[in-house]
């Protein structure tokens, strides 16, 4: 996920985050059993045993290469390697498309060890949770795999599949009963098998958990960081600008306290103090 992307969708109060918020889903996603479930509902198979989800894991091709940060990445018992993405913000299908070209490429470059015969490569799934329709075409699932265009009988055979979720999807009758009930909490809807129930409880348990709170505004704060940067060159200025405006509206309500102590307070540090600062003394 990029960072950039993250920013219209993370500074929601975290009392107020579903599932479909990225910080959420990463720390539910936590939980060995629950991200084994949702898997197996995702693609409909049973899974034996996995490795424990490894949060926002972070590939790198090269010291020149472009990085990427997984949401969730699992490897399973038969080696299958399966990326799974919270997909909030609406993005064109080019896009999308073109990211998951990319994931591919860096997961089968970590996947593949020096000197390692092409075939020992492992199948993948890349799978991507929306909360709008991202082909519009009305599929609550596409799956894509490399077919022939002149005969769609024939697959390449390189056992990588690329499949997006679409929650947004009125009609839901061409996927199995559990995915459908996922998507629709995905959308918004009620909790009503044992799994979306379970899913419920964690999330609301985590919206009252101080520390995950806690890992939520560390996280906030590291990208409102990377903003304050993107404001330094002209670019990027919403997460700081609403960082300015928080510590604004403490100073309002705490008329005793100058804005180095409000910072404190908010554990505003480093260059996104400074930023902050650069424009409370306007």
């Amino acid at each position: 996920m990029e960072d950039k992307e993250i920013l219209s969708t993370q500074f929601e109060p975290w009392e107020k985050a579903t599932i479909t918020n990225a910080v959420m889903f990463r720390l539910v996603m936590e939980k060995p059993g629950l991200c084994k479930k949702l898997l197996e509902r995702l693609l409909n198979i049973t899974i034996s045993k996995m490795e424990i989800p490894e949060f926002e894991k972070d590939f790198r091709e090269g010291m020149v290469s472009r990085g990427i940060r997984l949401d969730i990445y699992i490897e399973d018992a038969d080696g299958t390697a399966i990326d799974i993405e919270m997909q909030a913000v609406t993005k064109k299908k080019e896009e999308l498309g073109k990211r998951t070209r990319y994931y591919q490429s860096v997961m089968d470059h970590n996947l593949l060890a020096k000197g390692q015969h092409y075939t020992k490569l492992r199948k993948s799934y890349i799978i991507f949770i929306c909360t709008f329709d991202p082909y519009g075409a009305g599929l609550p699932r596409y799956t894509f795999s490399n077919l022939c265009v002149s005969d769609n009988s024939l697959e390449i055979c390189d056992e990588a599949y690329k499949i997006f979720f679409n929650a947004s999807a009125v009609n839901m009758d061409n996927i199995t009963k559990d995915q459908r009930t996922f998507l629709k909490y995905v959308n918004g809807g009620s909790a009503d098998d044992d799994f979306t129930r379970e899913l419920d409880g964690t999330v609301k348990e985590y919206r009252a958990d101080e520390r995950k709170k806690a890992t939520y505004m560390t996280f906030q704060q590291e990208i409102m960081e990377i903003e304050a940067r993107g404001e330094a060159r002209g670019e990027v200025k919403g997460a700081l600008k609403m960082a300015v405006q928080t510590v604004r509206n403490f100073m309002s309500k705490n008329p005793e306290m100058d804005v180095n102590t409000v910072m404190d307070e908010l554990s505003y540090e480093g260059e996104l103090r400074e930023q902050i600062l650069k424009h409370i003394v306007q």
